[in-house]
């Protein structure tokens, strides 16, 4: 049996100190460190910038550190995403253009050459054609997919390939 570790973590920019304080503390914090301690994993990670900026900013360098430690240790790989979780088929292609490029940006600012993202996650999943033509013309080679986006149902999407979207070179995982 294979088995994909992929952690999404987000908080809305300009989140209150007293809910970023608890999730870090709480989660984040933990998490990281545990994961440290565990040899013989890998692990994929969604983080988008607003919250690597509220997390140096209100003093959680040491999750920055974790997981820039992880991800130069090979453990850790991250995805592309948007800077504010925006929506993004609701945006203009332009507009989805730049949510990634500042994405990319500021994490590479944060991480360092450790932040080398292959594959792209879109907030929410949420997924339109629009969305793919952008992220395949910015040079991503996949996608990380809702099953909904497969057929319109769930339980229907086959998780031991990765397809082409039709159309394109961007490959889809579910």
């Amino acid at each position: 049996m294979l088995w994909a570790n992929f952690l999404h973590i987000y908080q809305p920019a300009g989140q209150s100190k007293q809910i970023l304080n608890a999730v870090a503390n709480q989660s984040y914090r933990r998490i990281f460190r545990g994961l440290k301690k565990i040899g013989g994993f890998k692990i994929t990670l969604n983080i988008n910038a607003a919250l690597s900026i509220m997390l140096l900013e209100n003093g959680f360098e040491d999750i920055i550190n974790d997981i820039r430690e992880l991800a130069e240790s090979g453990r850790l790989e991250f995805t592309e995403s948007a800077k504010y979780h925006a929506f993004l088929p609701f945006l203009g292609e332009k507009e989805i253009e730049a949510q990634i490029r500042e994405n990319n940006k500021e994490n590479k600012r944060i991480f360092g050459e450790a932040y080398q993202p292959k594959c792209f996650f879109p907030p929410e999943m949420a997924y339109s054609e629009k969305v793919a033509k952008v992220v395949e013309a910015l040079g991503y080679p996949l996608i990380m997919l809702d099953e909904i986006s497969y057929c319109g149902q769930i339980e229907k999407a086959p998780y031991d390939k990765i397809f082409t979207i039709e159309g394109t070179n961007l490959s889809a995982l579910f």
